[in-house]
Protein backbone atom coordinates (compact mmCIF):
# COMPACT_ATOMS: atom_id res chain seq x y z
CA UNK A 1 0.00 0.00 0.00
CA UNK A 2 2.76 2.40 0.95
CA UNK A 3 4.53 2.01 -2.40
CA UNK A 4 1.35 2.97 -4.29
CA UNK A 5 0.98 6.09 -2.20
CA UNK A 6 4.64 6.93 -2.77
CA UNK A 7 4.29 6.47 -6.54
CA UNK A 8 1.14 8.62 -6.59
CA UNK A 9 2.91 11.39 -4.63
CA UNK A 10 5.92 11.26 -6.98
CA UNK A 11 3.68 11.46 -10.06
CA UNK A 12 1.66 14.28 -8.49
CA UNK A 13 4.69 16.44 -7.70
CA UNK A 14 6.32 15.63 -11.05
CA UNK A 15 3.27 16.92 -12.91
CA UNK A 16 3.11 19.92 -10.59
CA UNK A 17 6.79 20.72 -11.11
CA UNK A 18 6.43 20.45 -14.89
CA UNK A 19 3.66 23.05 -14.95
CA UNK A 20 5.51 25.12 -12.37
CA UNK A 21 8.39 25.40 -14.84
CA UNK A 22 6.17 25.53 -17.95
CA UNK A 23 3.24 27.76 -17.02
CA UNK A 24 2.80 28.69 -20.70
CA UNK A 25 1.13 25.31 -21.31
CA UNK A 26 -1.70 26.07 -18.91
CA UNK A 27 -4.84 27.64 -20.36
CA UNK A 28 -6.24 28.12 -16.85
CA UNK A 29 -5.61 30.01 -14.67
CA UNK A 30 -5.18 33.01 -16.95
CA UNK A 31 -1.95 35.00 -17.12
CA UNK A 32 -2.10 38.49 -15.63
CA UNK A 33 -1.92 41.35 -18.14
CA UNK A 34 -0.40 44.79 -17.53
CA UNK A 35 -1.13 47.85 -19.62
CA UNK A 36 2.29 49.40 -19.05
CA UNK A 37 5.36 49.14 -21.28
CA UNK A 38 8.00 49.28 -18.53
CA UNK A 39 6.33 46.55 -16.51
CA UNK A 40 5.88 44.35 -19.57
CA UNK A 41 9.59 44.79 -20.33
CA UNK A 42 10.41 43.65 -16.81
CA UNK A 43 8.14 40.63 -17.11
CA UNK A 44 9.72 39.66 -20.44
CA UNK A 45 13.28 39.83 -19.01
CA UNK A 46 14.19 42.98 -20.94
CA UNK A 47 14.88 45.13 -17.86
CA UNK A 48 15.02 45.26 -14.08
CA UNK A 49 12.76 47.89 -12.56
CA UNK A 50 14.67 50.37 -10.39
CA UNK A 51 12.38 51.43 -7.54
CA UNK A 52 13.13 54.22 -5.08
CA UNK A 53 11.93 53.15 -1.61
CA UNK A 54 10.30 56.23 -0.03
CA UNK A 55 12.06 58.11 -2.81
CA UNK A 56 15.49 56.97 -1.59
CA UNK A 57 15.68 57.79 2.11
CA UNK A 58 19.48 57.60 2.39
CA UNK A 59 20.03 60.25 -0.26
CA UNK A 60 17.18 62.67 0.44
CA UNK A 61 14.62 63.09 3.19
CA UNK A 62 12.16 60.21 2.81
CA UNK A 63 8.80 60.66 1.10
CA UNK A 64 9.45 64.25 0.01
CA UNK A 65 9.39 65.96 -3.38
CA UNK A 66 13.15 66.43 -3.05
CA UNK A 67 13.61 62.68 -2.68
CA UNK A 68 11.34 61.87 -5.64
CA UNK A 69 13.09 64.42 -7.88
CA UNK A 70 16.48 62.99 -6.93
CA UNK A 71 15.39 59.40 -7.61
CA UNK A 72 13.95 60.16 -11.03
CA UNK A 73 17.01 62.22 -12.02
CA UNK A 74 19.10 59.11 -11.29
CA UNK A 75 17.04 56.89 -13.56
CA UNK A 76 14.55 55.27 -11.17
CA UNK A 77 11.63 53.63 -12.98
CA UNK A 78 9.18 53.68 -10.09
CA UNK A 79 8.59 55.55 -6.84
CA UNK A 80 7.54 53.68 -3.70
CA UNK A 81 5.72 55.70 -1.05
CA UNK A 82 3.35 55.45 1.91
CA UNK A 83 0.18 57.41 2.58
CA UNK A 84 -1.89 58.30 5.61
CA UNK A 85 -4.97 60.49 6.03
CA UNK A 86 -5.19 63.55 8.27
CA UNK A 87 -8.06 64.70 10.45
CA UNK A 88 -9.28 66.96 7.63
CA UNK A 89 -9.19 64.10 5.08
CA UNK A 90 -5.98 65.07 3.28
CA UNK A 91 -3.99 62.15 1.85
CA UNK A 92 -0.42 62.78 3.00
CA UNK A 93 2.73 61.01 1.81
CA UNK A 94 4.30 59.76 5.04
CA UNK A 95 5.28 56.40 6.54
CA UNK A 96 4.91 56.87 10.30
CA UNK A 97 1.64 57.62 12.04
CA UNK A 98 3.32 58.93 15.20
CA UNK A 99 5.48 61.94 14.39
CA UNK A 100 8.17 61.43 17.05
CA UNK A 101 10.84 60.09 14.65
CA UNK A 102 10.19 62.59 11.86
CA UNK A 103 9.16 65.75 13.71
CA UNK A 104 10.06 65.17 17.34
CA UNK A 105 6.49 65.46 18.63
CA UNK A 106 4.32 62.79 20.22
CA UNK A 107 1.33 63.30 17.94
CA UNK A 108 -0.42 61.19 15.30
CA UNK A 109 -1.05 62.20 11.70
CA UNK A 110 -4.68 61.13 11.95
CA UNK A 111 -5.27 63.51 14.86
CA UNK A 112 -3.96 66.61 13.06
CA UNK A 113 -5.17 68.75 10.21
CA UNK A 114 -2.70 69.00 7.35
CA UNK A 115 -1.84 72.60 8.23
CA UNK A 116 -0.98 71.51 11.78
CA UNK A 117 1.72 69.02 10.81
CA UNK A 118 5.01 70.34 12.27
CA UNK A 119 8.31 70.75 10.44
CA UNK A 120 10.80 67.93 10.11
CA UNK A 121 13.60 67.43 12.60
CA UNK A 122 17.14 68.29 11.53
CA UNK A 123 18.33 64.72 12.12
CA UNK A 124 16.04 61.76 11.41
CA UNK A 125 16.76 58.13 12.31
CA UNK A 126 16.76 55.89 9.24
CA UNK A 127 14.83 52.66 8.91
CA UNK A 128 16.76 49.57 7.77
CA UNK A 129 20.01 51.10 9.01
CA UNK A 130 21.34 50.53 12.56
CA UNK A 131 22.15 53.92 14.11
CA UNK A 132 21.86 55.56 10.67
CA UNK A 133 20.62 59.14 10.43
CA UNK A 134 19.69 61.50 7.64
CA UNK A 135 20.75 65.10 8.18
CA UNK A 136 18.85 67.55 5.98
CA UNK A 137 20.57 70.89 5.41
CA UNK A 138 17.30 72.49 4.25
CA UNK A 139 14.99 70.51 6.53
CA UNK A 140 13.04 73.63 7.56
CA UNK A 141 11.92 74.14 3.94
CA UNK A 142 10.88 70.52 3.41
CA UNK A 143 7.37 69.27 4.14
CA UNK A 144 5.21 66.21 3.78
CA UNK A 145 3.59 66.44 0.33
CA UNK A 146 0.01 65.59 -0.45
CA UNK A 147 -0.55 62.58 -2.69
CA UNK A 148 -2.40 64.91 -5.06
CA UNK A 149 0.76 67.02 -5.46
CA UNK A 150 2.80 63.93 -6.24
CA UNK A 151 0.31 62.78 -8.87
CA UNK A 152 0.24 66.25 -10.39
CA UNK A 153 4.03 66.50 -10.61
CA UNK A 154 4.82 62.96 -11.76
CA UNK A 155 1.93 62.23 -14.09
CA UNK A 156 3.72 59.60 -16.18
CA UNK A 157 5.70 57.89 -13.41
CA UNK A 158 4.97 54.45 -11.99
CA UNK A 159 4.11 54.72 -8.30
CA UNK A 160 3.77 51.96 -5.70
CA UNK A 161 1.51 53.05 -2.81
CA UNK A 162 1.10 51.41 0.58
CA UNK A 163 -1.99 52.63 2.41
CA UNK A 164 -0.84 52.57 6.02
CA UNK A 165 -4.28 53.06 7.61
CA UNK A 166 -6.61 51.29 5.14
CA UNK A 167 -9.97 52.32 6.54
CA UNK A 168 -12.90 52.45 4.13
CA UNK A 169 -12.91 56.25 3.93
CA UNK A 170 -9.15 56.37 3.33
CA UNK A 171 -9.30 53.80 0.55
CA UNK A 172 -11.99 55.83 -1.18
CA UNK A 173 -9.94 59.03 -0.88
CA UNK A 174 -6.86 57.39 -2.45
CA UNK A 175 -8.95 55.81 -5.20
CA UNK A 176 -10.59 59.13 -6.03
CA UNK A 177 -7.16 60.67 -6.61
CA UNK A 178 -5.98 57.76 -8.76
CA UNK A 179 -9.10 58.03 -10.91
CA UNK A 180 -8.91 61.84 -11.07
CA UNK A 181 -5.40 61.70 -12.52
CA UNK A 182 -6.18 58.64 -14.69
CA UNK A 183 -3.43 56.60 -13.06
CA UNK A 184 -4.98 53.13 -13.00
CA UNK A 185 -2.24 51.77 -15.31
CA UNK A 186 0.55 53.64 -13.50
CA UNK A 187 -0.25 52.65 -9.93
CA UNK A 188 0.25 49.60 -7.74
CA UNK A 189 -1.45 49.88 -4.38
CA UNK A 190 -1.91 47.66 -1.36
CA UNK A 191 -1.82 47.17 2.40
CA UNK A 192 -0.69 44.46 4.81
CA UNK A 193 -4.20 43.55 5.93
CA UNK A 194 -5.69 40.80 3.73
CA UNK A 195 -9.32 41.79 4.26
CA UNK A 196 -8.68 45.39 3.30
CA UNK A 197 -6.53 44.30 0.36
CA UNK A 198 -9.58 42.45 -0.92
CA UNK A 199 -11.56 45.64 -0.40
CA UNK A 200 -9.11 47.50 -2.65
CA UNK A 201 -9.97 45.11 -5.45
CA UNK A 202 -13.69 45.68 -4.90
CA UNK A 203 -13.29 49.46 -4.92
CA UNK A 204 -11.29 49.53 -8.15
CA UNK A 205 -10.37 46.24 -9.86
CA UNK A 206 -8.45 48.14 -12.57
CA UNK A 207 -5.62 49.02 -10.17
CA UNK A 208 -2.99 46.34 -9.59
CA UNK A 209 -2.30 45.30 -5.99
CA UNK A 210 0.75 44.06 -4.17
CA UNK A 211 0.37 40.97 -1.99
CA UNK A 212 -0.80 41.30 1.59
CA UNK A 213 1.11 39.33 4.22
CA UNK A 214 -1.61 36.67 4.19
CA UNK A 215 -1.45 36.59 0.40
CA UNK A 216 2.29 35.82 0.50
CA UNK A 217 1.69 32.97 2.95
CA UNK A 218 -1.10 31.60 0.74
CA UNK A 219 1.25 31.46 -2.28
CA UNK A 220 3.89 29.66 -0.22
CA UNK A 221 1.30 27.16 1.00
CA UNK A 222 0.09 26.45 -2.54
CA UNK A 223 3.69 26.12 -3.70
CA UNK A 224 4.54 23.61 -0.95
CA UNK A 225 1.43 21.54 -1.73
CA UNK A 226 2.17 21.50 -5.46
CA UNK A 227 -1.08 23.34 -6.23
CA UNK A 228 0.28 26.73 -7.27
CA UNK A 229 0.40 26.02 -11.06
CA UNK A 230 -3.33 25.27 -11.03
CA UNK A 231 -4.51 27.98 -8.64
CA UNK A 232 -5.70 31.49 -9.39
CA UNK A 233 -3.36 34.16 -8.04
CA UNK A 234 -5.45 37.00 -6.69
CA UNK A 235 -2.85 39.75 -6.30
CA UNK A 236 -0.39 41.17 -8.82
CA UNK A 237 2.97 42.20 -7.30
CA UNK A 238 4.92 39.85 -5.02
CA UNK A 239 6.99 42.27 -2.92
CA UNK A 240 9.28 40.52 -0.45
CA UNK A 241 12.35 41.46 1.60
CA UNK A 242 15.90 40.17 1.39
CA UNK A 243 17.26 40.72 4.86
CA UNK A 244 20.98 41.15 5.43
CA UNK A 245 23.15 41.88 8.47
CA UNK A 246 22.15 45.56 8.54
CA UNK A 247 18.48 44.66 8.64
CA UNK A 248 19.02 42.24 11.51
CA UNK A 249 21.00 44.80 13.50
CA UNK A 250 18.44 47.55 12.85
CA UNK A 251 15.53 45.33 13.86
CA UNK A 252 17.11 44.04 17.05
CA UNK A 253 18.50 47.36 18.22
CA UNK A 254 14.96 48.11 19.35
CA UNK A 255 13.78 46.96 22.78
CA UNK A 256 11.10 44.37 22.11
CA UNK A 257 9.36 42.08 24.60
CA UNK A 258 10.49 38.45 24.50
CA UNK A 259 7.55 37.20 22.41
CA UNK A 260 8.15 39.86 19.71
CA UNK A 261 11.89 39.13 19.69
CA UNK A 262 11.27 35.39 19.26
CA UNK A 263 8.80 36.12 16.45
CA UNK A 264 11.35 38.30 14.65
CA UNK A 265 13.99 35.57 14.92
CA UNK A 266 11.54 32.99 13.54
CA UNK A 267 10.49 35.39 10.77
CA UNK A 268 14.06 36.01 9.63
CA UNK A 269 14.89 32.29 9.64
CA UNK A 270 11.65 31.52 7.81
CA UNK A 271 12.44 34.03 5.07
CA UNK A 272 15.92 32.63 4.63
CA UNK A 273 14.62 29.08 4.32
CA UNK A 274 11.47 29.81 2.32
CA UNK A 275 13.20 32.09 -0.15
CA UNK A 276 16.45 30.21 -0.40
CA UNK A 277 17.91 30.05 -3.89
CA UNK A 278 16.64 26.57 -4.73
CA UNK A 279 13.05 27.10 -3.62
CA UNK A 280 12.88 30.82 -4.30
CA UNK A 281 13.99 30.85 -7.92
CA UNK A 282 11.52 28.16 -8.98
CA UNK A 283 8.74 30.08 -7.27
CA UNK A 284 9.81 33.50 -8.57
CA UNK A 285 10.19 32.32 -12.18
CA UNK A 286 6.75 30.72 -12.09
CA UNK A 287 5.14 33.90 -10.78
CA UNK A 288 6.91 35.98 -13.40
CA UNK A 289 5.73 33.70 -16.22
CA UNK A 290 2.19 34.21 -14.98
CA UNK A 291 2.47 37.98 -15.11
CA UNK A 292 3.16 38.57 -11.41
CA UNK A 293 5.83 41.16 -10.63
CA UNK A 294 8.46 39.85 -8.21
CA UNK A 295 10.05 42.83 -6.45
CA UNK A 296 12.71 42.70 -3.71
CA UNK A 297 13.23 45.22 -0.90
CA UNK A 298 15.15 46.97 0.62
CA UNK A 299 18.40 46.57 -1.34
CA UNK A 300 21.11 48.94 -0.10
CA UNK A 301 24.41 47.15 -0.79
CA UNK A 302 26.04 45.35 -3.70
CA UNK A 303 26.10 41.80 -2.23
CA UNK A 304 22.36 41.90 -1.49
CA UNK A 305 21.71 43.41 -4.92
CA UNK A 306 23.68 40.59 -6.54
CA UNK A 307 21.62 38.07 -4.59
CA UNK A 308 18.38 39.64 -5.85
CA UNK A 309 19.60 39.76 -9.45
CA UNK A 310 20.69 36.12 -9.26
CA UNK A 311 17.01 35.15 -9.21
CA UNK A 312 15.80 34.82 -12.79
CA UNK A 313 12.32 35.64 -11.58
CA UNK A 314 13.37 39.06 -10.29
CA UNK A 315 11.51 41.88 -12.07
CA UNK A 316 12.64 44.78 -9.91
CA UNK A 317 14.34 45.95 -6.72
CA UNK A 318 13.59 48.70 -4.19
CA UNK A 319 16.35 50.74 -2.61
CA UNK A 320 17.06 53.64 -0.28
CA UNK A 321 20.09 54.44 -2.49
CA UNK A 322 18.88 55.19 -6.04
CA UNK A 323 22.34 56.16 -7.29
CA UNK A 324 24.03 52.95 -6.15
CA UNK A 325 21.21 50.77 -7.41
CA UNK A 326 20.88 52.43 -10.80
CA UNK A 327 24.57 52.22 -11.60
CA UNK A 328 24.94 48.59 -10.61
CA UNK A 329 21.78 47.42 -12.30
CA UNK A 330 22.87 49.15 -15.51
CA UNK A 331 26.28 47.45 -15.22
CA UNK A 332 24.62 44.10 -14.62
CA UNK A 333 22.37 44.49 -17.64
CA UNK A 334 25.31 45.44 -19.87
CA UNK A 335 27.22 42.32 -18.79
CA UNK A 336 24.33 40.06 -19.79
CA UNK A 337 23.86 41.59 -23.24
Amino acid sequence: MFQYILVAVIIYYTVSYFFLKNAQYLTLPKKKLWNNELINQALSNQKILKIAHRGGSREQLENTIEAFDNALSLGSDMLELDVRVTKDDKVVVVHDNKLRRLCGVNKNIEDLQYSEIPKFKKEIDLHFSPNGQFKASNYECMRMPLLEEVFQKYQNTLINIEIKNPLEKNIQLVNDLIVKFKREDLTIWGCKNYKMSQRLKQVNPKIKRFFSFTGVLAVLKLFALGLLPFAEIDEDAFEIPIYNKQHYEWKFIKKYPLNKTLFNIFYFIFLRVAFGHFIGDALFQHLKKRGVLVLFWVINDIPTLNQALSYKGCAGVMTDLPSLLSQNINDSQKKTQ
